[in-house]
């Protein structure tokens, strides 16, 4: 979140996209599987692996749901509102559309991380 707030304005769209995508973990959720279409996740999935399967399930569809995550987690960083735009995550199995939304964020110091 540091990197985030301290990004130049014009390029903290960027760096958020690259920092969830090469940094981010999903922690197991009980739905986050299901979405991605997998019986269960590790308790500490890399983010980067869960958007390479949607995209492996849906390969002439740009990930656009992901895109407006982490624009929703760079205003996040900032302590600011988000604009909430309808992007779907359909699920894997292509039934069901989710339109993901950041509802909070916090430190959690002792593991030198923020939960989003």
């Amino acid at each position: 979140m540091e990197q985030i707030r301290k990004a130049d304005e014009r390029t903290r769209k960027a760096v958020t996209t690259e920092i969830v995508t090469e940094q981010g973990v999903v922690v197991n959720e009980e739905r986050a599987a299901e979405l991605f279409g997998l019986t269960d996740i590790a308790p500490r999935h890399m983010f980067k692996e869960l958007l390479e399967i949607w995209s492996e399930n849906f390969p002439a569809t740009k990930a656009m749901w992901f895109d407006f995550c982490c624009e929703q987690i760079m205003f996040g960083a900032q302590r600011q509102l988000s604009v909430i735009r309808h992007a779907s995550l359909r699920t894997s199995r292509g039934q069901t559309d989710f339109t993901p939304v950041l509802s909070r964020t916090r430190r959690l110091p002792f593991a030198g991380c923020y939960a989003i």
